[in-house]
């Protein structure tokens, strides 16, 4: 039986593994999975090794993934490795389809994959001292942390701060506002071939394609598209809103 492929990929909540000392291999086994399924070439007596590649490098792919980070320093390897597959992730902007859709959710944080949780990012660095958790029944102001009260006394904690004690005291809205501070969305494509140009003794790098906000994700643009959804604990519908229903079709 001949192995099915797909050109579209939709993940919820994948990176992370309760063993640590396993997790690199996980994630490497993933990354690895993906590229498997994303139309990988199929070499026939009719084509050609540099048919087939130039083939493989021409097919649109798409890698929708939800991430809620846990331990970023340590899941950040498999973006790396997506990387050295030839696969560059950016982080879906969702302003422009909040406006659009009433029902799209917005998330707050809007650091790359190579910045989250990196000691070393000031821009990280800012995001979790100066966005903070508001905890209504929290008894007691910690001098360590960094803690703010309002009128309506409510305990206003930096994320930098916020332990499993804290989120004890959480009820179900403030711990979804403070799964949200966690959690992005990244999309993933292929980078084109190097080509040479007839004109120029250079090579150049194609762009994949066009940039996120001009791209308006139309996952139904093809009707031979195949679709595949690895998912976890993380709703897909924070993800994917606005193309519900055309997942539904896809998916059927």
């Amino acid at each position: 039986t001949k192995e099915k492929k797909a050109n579209v990929i939709i993940g919820s909540d994948l990176l992370y593994n309760s063993s640590s000392s396993s997790q690199q291999q996980v994630l490497h086994d993933l990354a690895s999975t993906m590229h498997h399924y994303l139309l990988l070439p199929s070499s026939s007596s009719s084509s050609t090794k540099s048919e087939d590649t130039t083939k493989y490098y021409e097919q649109e792919v798409l890698i929708l993934l939800a991430v809620r980070w846990r331990k970023p320093n340590q899941e950040r390897y498999f973006f790396e490795r997506m990387e050295d597959l030839g696969y560059d992730f950016t982080l879906l902007d969702d302003d422009s389809s909040s406006s659009s859709n009433s029902n799209a959710t917005t998330l707050p944080c809007k650091l790359s994959w190579k910045e989250y949780g990196n000691s070393n990012s000031d821009a990280s660095n800012q995001y979790f001292t100066d966005t903070f958790v508001s905890i209504q029944n929290y008894p007691k102001s910690d001098n360590n942390t960094t803690t703010t009260t309002t009128s309506s006394k409510k305990n206003k904690i930096a994320l930098k701060d916020i332990t499993e004690e804290h989120v004890q005291y959480m009820n179900d809205e403030e711990y979804n506002e403070f799964e949200r501070m966690h959690t992005q969305i990244y999309m993933g494509q292929r980078r084109r071939l190097l080509r040479r140009t007839k004109n120029e003794n250079v090579e150049k790098e194609e762009d994949a394609l066009p940039e996120t906000k001009k791209r308006k994700m139309e996952l139904n643009s093809s009707s031979s598209s195949s679709l595949y959804i690895i998912s976890q604990s993380l709703p897909l519908s924070q993800c994917t809103s606005s193309n519900k229903q055309d997942e539904k079709k896809k998916s059927k």
